[in-house]
């Protein structure tokens, strides 16, 4: 459900409620950065559990098929 795309306000209260889930944050900083990543819940899952910017996150994803988990371990390659 990564994927929503929120797109009215219960699809962006169900983003919300995903970002919260994957990362323990609070509401607000999962609005705060929901609306940071354009509403890329993906990005902005990745711009808390890294600290990344977004352009960074959304580069991150892309070289690793959109794939949250991946994009993390790339941190790590050598």
């Amino acid at each position: 459900m990564v994927d929503v795309k929120p797109t009215n306000e219960k699809l962006i209260s169900h983003a919300k409620n995903i970002i919260i889930s994957c990362t323990d944050c609070s509401l607000e900083e999962a609005e705060k950065y929901l609306n940071l990543s354009g509403k890329n819940v993906k990005a902005a899952i990745l711009m808390i559990l890294t600290g990344k910017d977004k352009d960074t996150c959304i580069d991150m994803l892309s070289n690793k098929n959109e794939n949250i988990s991946s994009a993390i371990r790339s941190l790590y390659e050598k």
